[in-house]
């Protein structure tokens, strides 16, 4: 069974942390945005569907449907507590209409939801599942999508270089501590244990792993297009053609 890591009340203040101490991770996330535009501005589809996994909050959601006012959002999770926000956000938002909601497992959602995706979007999942959860997700990724498709990942993703990643992770710590300025020092306490806890080995997600898995899967034209301290961003393709700029 796979561990519910926003179940408690730390999902409530999800939208706090992200604004108070996340900086990278909110540039990340409109790389996804600029990623889907650039892909779907020139072309003449009525509709373009995409499949969010771990929808959260619906930070990343409001980003994938500002890219484009033709895309259609299945957006995943398996904590309810994040669904319920993300509903009410939505409806308040008038976006609801362009959003199916659904409670399920990120590998589950992948097997079942039979619509056809142009891309499927993760953000700042993976890290949270365990290794061999990792490798299943990303075949059942693969399996849902079609030919000519994309897969974007933005997460948490140590460099290779063991005193980069430690540098990268110092940083990120010590944002942490924002938290105490604002009167939250249990957020501060949470997060910094949560870091420390996916920086364990047998959770830590590594570039060279995560890369070397999506080839091994099959995917295409593996390319990091964003990186700012722990926080990258991962595009492959179900073709080989190499079209999108690294954007650093």
């Amino acid at each position: 069974m796979i561990e519910k890591r926003f179940s408690g009340s730390e999902s409530l203040e999800y939208d706090l942390v992200y604004r108070t101490a996340f900086g990278p991770a909110r540039m990340a996330e409109k790389v996804i945005g600029r990623i889907l535009t650039e892909r779907f501005e020139k072309r003449d589809d009525s509709t373009f569907r995409v499949l969010e996994l771990g929808c959260g909050t619906g930070i990343t959601t409001e980003i994938i449907l500002n890219a484009d006012p033709r895309i259609i959002v299945d957006a995943v999770d398996n904590e309810n507590n994040m669904i319920v926000q993300i509903g009410s956000k939505l409806r308040k938002q008038n976006l609801a209409g362009r959003v199916n909601l659904f409670e399920l497992d990120a590998e589950e959602a992948c097997r079942t939801l039979r619509a056809k995706y142009d891309a499927i979007v993760t953000a700042f999942m993976i890290h949270n599942l365990p290794r061999t959860k990792r490798d299943s997700l990303i075949n059942a990724v693969y399996c849902a999508l079609g030919v000519d498709k994309l897969f974007i990942n933005a997460d948490k993703i140590a460099q290779d270089d063991p005193k980069a990643h430690e540098k990268s992770l110092a940083w990120q710590m010590e944002q942490f501590k924002k938290f105490d300025r604002i009167g939250k020092p249990e957020l501060r306490t949470y997060w910094e244990q949560h870091y420390l806890r996916d920086n364990q080995d047998d959770l830590i997600l590594k570039e060279s792993e995560f890369t070397n898995r999506l080839e091994v899967t099959g995917f295409l034209d593996v390319q990091r297009v964003f990186r700012r301290h722990t926080e990258a961003v991962y595009v492959a393709s179900t073709r080989s053609k190499s079209y999108l700029e690294t954007i650093e």
